[in-house]
């Protein structure tokens, strides 16, 4: 799809004796021109283009992205719309791509259900917008990304099934390991890590206490372990659980006023100690 500029009249609108340069999107009709592609009524007073080419009778997801990202999207089938390596690609059925100003636009018919990698392409931020847009031409904005961080080599994924989106995992680096999970609206995901006593005392004996010290914090986990296995979790087993977990806290907030232990291995204690807190 292409569209055209008429830019004698649109250099009428900005060109004067104080001003010999101007950009292309200042222009009204330029911002007008974006609008409406996403609306597919594409004509303003010096912009044309041709005729509407998408099925009026289909809703249809449309995904912007905005900076230094490119987006592709796979279908089920392996079909994709997008870019990969280097090459625009429109293969899934009613799908369009469109590229304008340095966004990137995918309409796609809201029943295809898909993956979407988002690669970018330098350092910075970026912008993802997600509109419905109904086979009555109303446009509605449901998600909407904004200052995402992205690096050069960035990966973020995300899925859509069944009418919903996935969060949208990311890696930074391209170590294959998750850096951020996030949702489509920004909201960030923070994963629970999961601990044992066992974890707790693997960190105690990592400390490199005095002996008299460690043992005194380890025979209360072994205390603790074996009260939560004989009582569980009935109402005496609940307040055993809270009075021992406290006195361990107690005493790792001592061993760091004494410089025992860092700031950061008290929190290492302090997030096992909440997470086993009933």
């Amino acid at each position: 799809m292409t569209g055209y500029v008429n830019l004698f009249e649109e250099g009428n609108q900005f060109l004067t004796k104080e001003r010999s340069h101007a950009n292309l999107t200042e222009s009204p009709g330029v911002k007008e021109f974006v609008k409406e592609i996403i609306l597919f009524q594409y004509l303003s007073n010096t912009l044309t283009a041709p005729e509407d080419s998408l099925e009026t009778t289909v809703d249809y997801v449309v995904l912007g992205i905005h900076s230094p990202v490119s987006i592709r999207i796979e279908s089920e089938e392996g079909d994709i719309t997008g870019v990969k390596d280097g090459e625009v690609l429109v293969e899934i059925d009613g799908s369009q791509y469109i590229e304008f100003g340095g966004s990137k636009y995918i309409l796609l018919p809201k029943a295809v259900e898909y993956e979407a990698e988002l690669l970018g392409e330098d350092d910075g931020v970026y912008t993802m917008t997600v509109d419905t847009l109904s086979s009555e031409n109303q446009q509605k904005n449901i998600h909407t990304l904004v200052s995402a961080t992205t690096t050069n080599g960035m990966l973020a994924s995300f899925q859509y099934e069944n009418g919903e989106f996935s969060s949208i995992e990311t890696d930074y680096d391209g170590d294959g390991t998750i850096d951020l999970e996030q949702k489509v609206d920004g909201e960030i995901i923070v994963t629970q890590t999961e601990y044992s006593y066992q974890d707790l005392e693997v960190a105690i004996k990592k400390l490199k206490l005095k002996r008299s010290h460690e043992k005194i914090l380890l025979v209360k986990v072994k205390l603790i372990e074996r009260f939560d296995r004989r009582f569980g979790d009935s109402y005496f087993g609940i307040k055993l659980n809270h009075r021992i977990l406290a006195g361990l806290q107690s005493n790792f907030r001592w061993l760091e006023r004494r410089n025992y232990i860092t700031s950061s291995e008290q929190k290492e204690l302090a997030d096992i100690t909440l997470y086993l807190k009933k």
